[in-house]
């Protein structure tokens, strides 16, 4: 399927669920897709990250250059909120063998995802923690977005 058909559903085509809908009845599937660097990434081509990486190639640029210059061999780095795993993975790629990352995804539907975006790199050092982090001990319930926009989600009542 071409990158224009699923730039329409996926920013166009409203209201989101319409965009499900379609994406079912089109079977759109996730798919693989290796960037520039040589990593790779299970992408649901409709999805926010997904489209963004498909059209430039990278995600989140300037933080993505913040990130490769300060991490070196054997650091440690902790990924709050790590939706799909983008920066677990080029962290973990940065790190080494030798360094850690921690990816904290409270998103039950995404903690599949950041695992296999980890084995399809062969990344062994990145560690899920399937729990939100705060200012204080409790249970919250977690308000989703439908699933195009999985980063959008939070803990706020009402926020989305």
């Amino acid at each position: 399927m071409r990158i224009s058909t699923y730039s329409f559903i996926g920013e166009k085509l409203r209201p989101v669920e319409l965009r499900l809908i379609a994406k079912a009845l089109l079977g759109i599937r996730r798919k693989e897709v290796t960037l520039a660097d040589g990593s790779k990434y299970s992408i649901d081509p409709i999805s926010n990250l997904g489209l963004t990486l498909l059209k430039a190639g990278n995600y989140e640029p300037q933080m993505s250059e913040v990130i490769k210059g300060l991490l070196k061999p054997g650091d440690t780095f902790v990924d709050l909120g790590s939706n799909e795993g983008y920066f677990a993975v080029m962290a973990g790629r940065l790190v080494g063998e030798q360094g850690k990352v921690l990816a904290i995804e409270p998103q039950n539907r995404l903690l599949a995802v950041i695992q296999k975006n980890a084995e399809i790199n062969g990344l062994k050092n990145i560690k899920l923690k399937p729990f939100g982090i705060g200012s204080s001990r409790g249970t919250l319930t977690l308000q989703l977005y439908p699933s195009t926009n999985t980063g959008a989600s939070s803990f706020a009542p009402g926020f989305n």
